[in-house]
């Protein structure tokens, strides 16, 4: 069972009361409880069952421009009273930088929109253990493969974010996935591939025998393939190749890699990057989304951008940072992207 919101509210309430009167400026804590259950099958047989429960809060003083952070699972007032105390000594000695600062009050999340994040269903061991035993069937219904893994996962978690300047707000969250790698075998050539599942809801997942079957269907396509020759051709892209590209968009475009000099996209604002028939979207408010948020670590509101808008760049991802270090403002994305995606085009798979 997570723990009740207003425990973490009143820890978070505490850890500002306490930094303040030791003498910081400005005071960031956020506090928060996960509790996941995972069970892993190898070959049909039950391999692994395990339960984790975390808790953990983490603290950011100021100094004026000074600042200093620390973690702890320990959350016994008694122990922050400690924390506190040396996060605070630390922050006065540390180096001071004019962009060490909370967000702007006005960027800060005002109406906390409810985005059907919160699935309160449980499903126990035993349904988890019949669930991947029928994963494991279909991926073996087929002779060609020779090994399987597969597991189910569940994860309740909750948390909460305050500040100095009057924020403090919270959200319970949850997912359920389930996934199964297939090794097929024929004629000395071996693959593997996988299929997978993940929800904000238990009732939204992929049923267990699809799971299987495409797993199978997956490792077995790749067999005895035959290499092509050198030469320049058309390439069509499977849909989970699109993961991959916007991971090494979203890095080139992160506030801290623009500010580093590290980044190829460096200046490349309102430059074109894509095909002008390719939108990339980032879009916090989709319902169930699993990326979806309110607000991101700091309390800055998260509206949708889009970060690419005809092949051309249109936004970097931004905290208050590193926005500060580029002399622009903070669009929500302290903690990276949300639902990042390729918008659909008009031509069929």
């Amino acid at each position: 069972m997570i723990k009740d919101q207003s425990f973490l509210d009143d820890k978070a309430t505490y850890c500002i009361d306490c930094a303040k009167k030791n003498g910081a400026t400005d005071v960031q804590v956020s506090v928060g409880n996960s509790v996941s259950e995972t069970v892993n099958f190898r070959n049909k047989k039950l391999d692994e069952s395990e339960r984790s429960d975390t808790l953990i809060l983490n603290l950011t003083t100021f100094i004026n421009k000074r600042k200093s952070t620390i973690s702890s699972s320990n959350i016994e007032n008694n122990n922050l009273d400690i924390l506190i105390n040396r996060c605070v000594e630390t922050a006065k000695n540390s180096p001071e930088d004019e962009c060490n600062t909370l967000p702007e009050q006005e960027l800060l999340a005002k109406k906390i929109s409810e985005l059907n994040l919160y699935d309160k269903n449980h499903i126990s061991n035993e349904k988890k253990i019949n669930f991947l035993a029928e994963v494991e069937e279909n991926v073996f219904m087929d002779e060609k493969i020779e090994n399987s893994e597969s597991s189910f996962s569940e994860n309740k978690s909750i948390f909460t974010l305050a500040n100095s300047k009057g924020f403090l707000s919270g959200y319970k969250s949850s997912s359920f996935s389930a996934s199964c790698v297939a090794v097929a075998k024929s004629n000395g050539s071996m693959e593997r591939d996988y299929e997978f599942t993940n929800q904000r809801f238990l009732e939204d997942i992929t049923k267990a025998d699809k799971i299987g079957k495409v797993a199978s269907n997956n490792a077995i396509k790749k067999l005895n393939s035959k290499k092509i020759s050198s030469e320049k051709i058309p390439v069509v892209f499977d849909k989970r190749i699109s993961r991959g590209i916007l991971s090494v968009l979203s890095s080139a475009i992160s506030g801290s890699s623009i500010a580093r000099n590290t980044s190829f996209l460096k200046g490349a604002i309102d430059t074109e990057i894509f095909n002008k028939n390719i939108n990339i979207i980032d879009k916090p408010n989709i319902l169930k989304g699993l990326a979806s948020r309110p607000f991101d670590r700091e309390g800055v509101k998260s509206s949708e951008i889009k970060i690419v808008e005809n092949g051309i760049l249109k936004n970097y991802l931004l905290d208050t940072y590193y926005s500060k270090k580029l002399n622009l403002k903070s669009n929500g994305r302290a903690g990276g992207t949300t639902n990042l995606f390729f918008q659909n085009g008009s031509i069929s798979f």
